[in-house]
């Protein structure tokens, strides 16, 4: 009696799951479940936001929130090919005839039904805008540069931008775009530094990049900057970022210096006493790359003979040394001015890291700059003294 009463309840259940499998259940509606409706799209900025008119094709940059996988870039309405990178970037391809004509052009995001939508425009200059000379270009008491690092030539994912368009500081962006990997950028941005007072960059440089650090040009804005026809009253000259990857070894010298003197033969590269300037941020990384002190001097002594062979007086080598960071006020830079005095350097710089102590939060005072500066000068002062003593100060030779 118990089998007898227990079959129709066990055939039950398995009636009602068979049921449930072919989605017959759920109260008897008969329809497949939905998901949530599609979020809104925004877009907070375009990189890059202008080119020239009649420029070659190229990918943009859409930095946002609510993107997803189905979302479209439209150029003035019209579907571009859209690469979904994450749900706060989109690349799409640009093609060359959507700038043939002058802009300004509007870029939306949309992001289909359920939900969904468009989102506000942001416009995308065509033909670019260079601002017009302002009064600090015309400053003559003293030339005045600044260092220029070209990590902003890969995609908007490449580490050199964590916490820049896709972080906390997506406030900001540039006024010519998180990339500067287009004419209209580093045009935007010559104009700009010369307006402001700045009457050269020195562009770090970095050895055989497309092997070192492929997916960007590290010496891109160098390359593009010597290829314009007007530098808006800007010039420029090399800082060779010696360390591993990039050191360029002994075999490969030749080329390098090569490389190097085509770009000092340009009437716009920065000379100093009637030489073209050339910096090398680390002294300490050439000697140990070349050997010997003999060795380096050498490798000094080919650069100014190629140099003057096209025409030059030289090269005005200048060579940079630090202490670790954190460490300003506990090791002496007695090390730096020797080996520099001794492998035949003109003079010495300091890039600005290697003084700095650990930050706090991203964030220094001013008096710490300022306090790492006198130390700085009076590390100097007591390298020259000793310089002196010694009798190895040549004549003319600067630190």
């Amino acid at each position: 009696m118990a089998i007898r009463q227990s079959s129709p309840f066990t055939l039950v259940l398995v009636s009602w799951a068979a049921m449930s499998l072919l989605g017959c259940g759920g109260g008897g509606s008969g329809g497949a479940s939905t998901g949530p409706p599609n979020p809104a799209p925004a877009i907070d900025a375009l990189s890059p936001n202008s080119s020239q008119q009649g420029g070659p094709s190229f990918t943009l940059s859409v930095v946002g929130s609510n993107f997803i996988s189905d979302s479209s870039v439209q150029w003035n309405g019209n579907n571009l090919p859209t690469t979904f990178v994450s749900n706060a970037l989109l690349t799409a391809a640009v093609p060359a005839d959507a700038i043939a004509a002058p802009g300004p052009d509007a870029v939306t995001v949309v992001n289909p039904a359920s939900g969904g939508g468009t989102s506000a425009v942001l416009n995308l200059t065509v033909p670019c805008v260079v601002p017009s000379s302002a009064p600090g270009a015309g400053q003559t008491s003293a030339r005045l540069g600044a260092y220029y690092f070209d990590g902003w030539s890969g995609p908007l994912t490449n580490f050199h931008f964590q916490g820049l368009p896709l972080g906390p500081y997506q406030d900001r962006q540039p006024f010519s775009a998180w990339q500067d990997n287009s004419i209209c950028a580093v045009e935007q941005q010559l104009a700009v530094a010369h307006n402001f007072g700045i009457d050269f960059f020195v562009f770090d440089w970095y050895f055989n990049v497309a092997v070192n650090d492929p997916g960007e040009n590290l010496n891109s804005a160098l390359q593009i900057t010597q290829a314009l026809p007007d530098r808006y009253g800007m010039q420029y000259a090399i800082l060779y970022v010696d360390g591993p990857p990039f050191d360029v070894q002994p075999n490969d010298w030749t080329s390098a210096v090569s490389e190097w003197v085509g770009y000092m033969i340009d009437p716009d590269y920065v000379q100093i006493s009637g030489k073209p300037a050339f910096f090398i941020i680390n002294v300490g990384e050439m000697r140990s790359v070349f050997g010997t002190s003999a060795a380096v001097s050498a490798a000094l002594e080919q650069l100014r003979a190629a140099a003057q062979a096209q025409g030059l007086s030289g090269v005005y080598v200048v060579g940079g040394f630090g202490v670790p960071d954190g460490t300003v006020g506990q090791n002496s830079l007695s090390d730096g001015f020797a080996i520099a005095q001794a492998d035949g350097y003109d003079a010495i710089a300091f890039y600005n890291y290697p003084f700095a102590p650990p930050p706090v939060n991203g964030i220094l005072p001013f008096s710490t700059l300022s306090a790492a500066g006198q130390w700085t000068w009076n590390e100097a002062t007591i390298a020259e003294r000793r310089l002196y003593k010694a009798g190895n100060y040549g004549a003319g030779q600067a630190v």
